[in-house]
Parts: structure tokens; sequence; C-alpha cells
């Protein structure tokens, strides 16, 4: 009987990640809808070339790949926070454009951190 109890939580383990990469690509999906997501997994890609292509050590890398994963995750945090507060209200609102403008600094700051990040990848690249 314990051995079933493990095979059967393992079994709900597996369904339960299946089901929240399902809600992450869903996700994934519907920011995609907003055009500064898609110029941001282009970086990506491109940045991935560039990485490959300079041959630099794993580290630097990583930190350069992560810094516009980052910049990614503000925009999808962003996203979500704009949809929500338009599902509270369509009207103007000063507090929710204060919330909206907070979001979208969160985003700005996000991208003035990757471009430093690039900008030392590639100067410490050209050495």
């Amino acid at each position: 009987m314990f051995g079933l109890t493990i095979s059967t939580g393992v079994s709900q383990m597996r369904i339960k990640l299946l089901q929240n990469l399902n809600n992450s690509l869903h996700g994934i999906a519907y920011c995609w809808e907003e055009h500064s997501f898609r110029v941001e997994v282009y970086a990506l890609v491109l940045g991935l070339g560039v990485v490959v292509f300079l041959d630099r050590p794993l580290w630097a890398s990583v930190l350069a790949i992560g810094s516009i994963l980052l910049v990614m995750m503000a925009e999808a945090l962003n996203t979500a926070i704009e949809r929500l507060c338009d599902r509270i209200t369509l009207a103007q609102d000063p507090q929710i454009n204060v919330v909206k403008d907070v979001a979208s600094a969160g985003v700005f700051l996000s991208v003035l951190i990757a471009g430093l990040v690039w900008i030392w990848f590639l100067v410490a690249a050209l050495r």
C-alpha cells in the first residue's frame, strides 16, 4: 500500500507539473500578442546567436541571456498588471494610471539592466 501511495503521489505531481507547464505556455502565447514581447523574443534569438558566435565564458553568456529573459519576465508581469487594471475599470483612474506606470517603470529598469549587461559583454568580447 505504501508503494501505491508513492506511485500515486508521483503521478499526481507529474499531472500538476504538466498543468503548470500548459498554463505557462498559454501565458507566453498571450504575451506574444504584445508587440514589445515579440521584439524581446527576437532580441533573445539574436542574443543567443551573438553568445554562440563570441564564445565567451559560460557565466558571461548566461548573464547576458538571463538579462534578456529578465526583460521578458518584466514585460509579462507588466502585461498581466495592465490587463488586470483594465478588467477593474476602463475609465481613466489616477490610481490605476499610477499602477500601470509603476509596472512600466519595472520594464524600463529591466531594459536598463540588460543594456548595461550587454554593453559589458560586448566590450569584454572586443578586448
